[in-house]
């Protein structure tokens, strides 16, 4: 039979989380864009980020600053794992 095991107090703070919100808000104030979520994975092969962006803005700026705030925050990613999407917003 397995036991539930539940640990009280704090469990402490995760780094990478807390580098993903950080890149994630930075991007997110971007003029264009939507929203973002950055996984700062400790391996450079399973790095990812993703943004929202309306479909009448243009791609490439949003990559290049996305670009310039991971190196602003040390990080190292592959061009090819920024991944941004046009959207439709949707309507009430």
């Amino acid at each position: 039979m397995a036991a539930l095991v539940i640990e009280s107090g704090n469990p402490g703070r995760d780094p990478l989380a807390d580098i993903d919100r950080r890149i994630a808000t930075a991007i997110e104030a971007l003029p264009g864009v939507l929203a973002a979520v950055a996984w700062i994975h400790p391996s450079t092969a399973r790095r990812a980020v993703y943004i929202a962006i309306p479909p009448d803005q243009p791609i490439e700026p949003i990559h290049h600053a996305t670009l310039h705030i991971l190196r602003q925050h040390r990080i190292s990613i592959e061009p090819a794992r920024i991944h941004i999407a046009p959207v439709q917003p949707h309507a009430d």
